[in-house]
């Protein structure tokens, strides 16, 4: 049985084009511990999963959809809510970044979108991290795509931030329930494995024994 969650959960599944292993598409999520007690009620968590998608949404590539969410009550071994959409129901926009600009990136190249929770005991910044897949480039591909004229961090990220759904939950601190400073985008781009490779095998060494004397 797994483990119950501490604060009520949203877990998105997106899903992208794929040419890896010859799928022709996967899904990678996106997961969400949220503020609020009690629990979302059933008919609360679809407006909440749709709001979270919003900056996901207008970040992502047009050939990315939500295939998905899983919802989580507080204290729960097991999703209580499912949903799954048919392809393209609700579609990435890549409305964040001028019509036609940037580079299309390979599906393990994203977005690193973090947010400032404090600082640890030894006094480095610690930080809620959200990977975002299917992501554009400028020319150098290195480097996020500029926003469109005015969006900033503020309004592409403002579900998160504001809050999300009919009782304005936003991402908490898994362990400790903290609410984070705003979120913003890193301008560098990075690479998130999407799938572990093949478990290596542990090597084994024969011993021989001698033979016993006749």
């Amino acid at each position: 049985m797994a483990s119950p969650v501490t604060y009520q959960r949203i877990v998105l599944r997106m899903q992208s084009p794929w040419n890896e292993g010859g799928e022709t598409s996967h899904i990678w999520t996106c997961k969400f511990n949220l503020s609020g007690d009690p629990a979302l009620a059933s008919n609360e968590v679809e407006a909440t999963a749709l709001d979270l998608f919003d900056p996901i949404r207008q970040m992502c590539q047009t050939s990315t959809h939500l295939e998905g969410w899983s919802y989580y009550p507080n204290e729960a071994h097991a999703a209580r809510d499912v949903m799954t959409y048919t392809a393209g129901q609700h579609p990435c926009t890549n409305a964040a970044f001028p019509p036609g600009s940037g580079m299309v990136q390979q599906l393990e190249v994203c977005f690193l979108a973090r947010a400032l929770l404090g600082k640890s005991a030894t006094g480095k910044p610690v930080y809620l991290r959200k990977w975002i897949h299917s992501a554009i480039a400028t020319g150098d591909g290195n480097t996020k795509q500029a926003y469109v004229a005015g969006s900033t961090d503020l309004t592409v990220f403002a579900k998160w931030n504001t809050g999300s759904g009919p009782r304005s939950v936003y991402p908490v601190d898994p362990t400790g329930g903290a609410k984070p400073g705003n979120w913003q985008c890193e301008q560098h781009l990075f690479t998130h494995q999407l799938r572990r490779g093949p478990k290596r095998k542990t090597a084994t060494n024969t011993v021989y024994l001698p033979l016993p004397i006749p």
